[in-house]
């Protein structure tokens, strides 16, 4: 990730990870701070090499689906990334950025 972040024109995309958590009972959804819990070791790899800027947000909708609590997957991702936000003090220009700025710049959108 180090090497990767040192290259200008590699962006990360903060998603997947309902793939990768175990399978969620739509009834008794995980908590969001279980989710970003598991995700930890990721995401400190993640803000400690790459800013704002160059990270952008995956919906991961419909694979969301597969493995996270049914119906309320797309919306339940959007909340955890949201205290993912919170916990890594992404500021609010850094928010825009990861929400919408970033995938702009990299997509030429």
């Amino acid at each position: 990730m180090e090497r990767f972040s040192k290259q200008t024109k590699v962006y990360m995309k903060l998603s997947g990870a309902f793939s990768e958590i175990g399978d969620q009972d739509p009834s008794s959804p995980w908590p969001k701070e279980k989710i970003v819990e598991q995700m930890r070791p990721w995401l400190d790899v993640l803000f400690r090499f790459f800013p704002a800027e160059r990270i952008m947000f995956g919906s991961d909708w419909p694979v969301c689906n597969l493995r996270g609590p049914g119906d309320l997957s797309w919306k339940s991702w959007r909340d955890v990334v949201e205290l993912i936000l919170d916990n890594y003090a992404v500021s609010e220009e850094g928010r825009k950025r990861i929400w919408q700025g970033t995938a702009i710049e990299a997509y030429r959108l």
